[in-house]
């Protein structure tokens, strides 16, 4: 409800127009705001902006946790220890024959 110039210039101090809340709070709407005048605002409803910002900066957050949610969940499937799968060992060079050293090489084999 816009009140009347008297309550403005009391409550803003400034040649404009106020808007008053039901709860006694006021918002001054200023044709030329100044310095002077702290209880200036632009609009009779600042906290709408407000509320705007915190609902985008809410569902960037969201996006960016499921984002990483995802990401998170790809690479723990890629990876094959989590899915129970031992990694491959790294293959072995072929063993030679050794051949018995001492006594045992100077005696002829056993058929």
């Amino acid at each position: 409800m816009f009140v009347d110039r008297s309550f403005c210039t009391a409550h803003c101090h400034d040649n404009g127009m106020c808007w008053r809340y039901p709860n006694g709070s006021h918002s001054c709407i200023c044709y030329e705001p100044s310095p002077a005048n702290k209880n200036c605002g632009l609009s009779p409803e600042p906290k709408s902006e407000t509320l705007g910002f915190i609902v985008g900066l809410v569902a960037a957050l969201v996006l960016l946790a499921i984002f990483i949610f995802f990401f998170w969940l790809d690479h723990k499937k890629a990876s094959p220890a989590a899915s129970g799968i031992e990694a491959p060992e790294e293959p072995r060079a072929p063993r030679e024959e050794t051949t018995p050293s001492g006594a045992e090489a100077s005696a002829p084999p056993e058929e």
